[in-house]
């Protein structure tokens, strides 16, 4: 058993369709040498306790096994941690393909290997964030350093980017550049021929490293995928926060 890791397994590993792919991962890290202690997160409440305890123990690589959901969810926790993460998915997985870690018993190619990544972290109303927050439907502002403002001129969207990708997987943020990837979109009229009108898609995107979106009315944002509303959301990044073994260089 290798002291110098350790697992924390998803509750959806309790499902039987996802007993081969697991006892196939498990019979390769035994025979990698980095089969260690398993803890099983069984609640949504739990996974931040066991993490902190394997922290507390010194693990130097603590390993979350199954959804994205669950590395999700340990999000907050990330800013303070000493211990390099890592993650091995079970079932579809969009972290997975961003770093480059196979889904399935492959993974433990990537674990093995250990190529650590120093990622930046979002935070935005003192809430850590590892992809984005969004607000979809918005006449927000966007404070520029203090400096001005960007407001889109019709209600449109707000992404506000850490780690994120487009419709084919590829990353399109970088997590490695000390700023936040800001992208204003909103829809605009432009006459044609004969008197039509056509709606094109404007874009506006700025790289920060700190900010504030604010409205004078609320508005829903997304972070990381849950829902918020508010008036004011204050941003800024955490650079090199996260120690995270990646199965690609992300800077590439």
């Amino acid at each position: 058993m290798n002291t110098a890791f350790a697992y924390v397994y998803d509750e959806m590993l309790m499902d039987a369709r996802w007993q081969r792919d697991l006892g196939q991962m498990e019979n390769e890290l035994a025979r990698r040498g980095i089969e260690s202690t398993i803890m099983r997160a069984s609640t949504l409440s739990e996974p931040k306790k066991i993490v902190a305890q394997f922290e507390k123990q010194g693990i130097k690589n603590i390993i979350v096994v199954g959804s994205d959901r669950l590395l999700q969810h340990l999000t907050p926790l990330f800013p303070e941690l000493e211990a390099t993460m890592g993650f091995l998915p079970i079932g579809p997985s969009v972290i997975g393909a961003l770093l480059g870690i196979p889904s399935g018993p492959k993974a433990v190619d990537v674990i093995a290997a250990r190529l650590i990544e120093s990622l930046d972290i979002g935070e935005i109303n003192d809430r850590p964030f590892l992809f984005d927050v969004t607000a979809p439907d918005t006449t927000a502002s966007i404070d520029v350093g203090g400096a001005y403002r960007l407001r889109p001129s019709v209600r449109g969207a707000i992404a506000i980017r850490n780690l994120a990708s487009g419709g084919t997987g590829g990353l399109i943020s970088n997590p490695l550049d000390g700023k936040l990837e800001v992208v204003l979109q909103a829809q605009a009229e432009e006459k044609g021929g004969w008197g039509w009108k056509k709606k094109t898609l404007t874009e506006t995107k700025v790289f920060l490293e700190a900010g504030t979106m604010q409205s004078d009315t609320p508005f829903q944002v997304f972070i990381d995928g849950q829902g918020y509303t508010g008036t004011l959301f204050t941003f800024s990044i955490l650079p090199k926060k996260l120690k995270l073994i990646t199965g690609k260089r992300l800077s590439d």
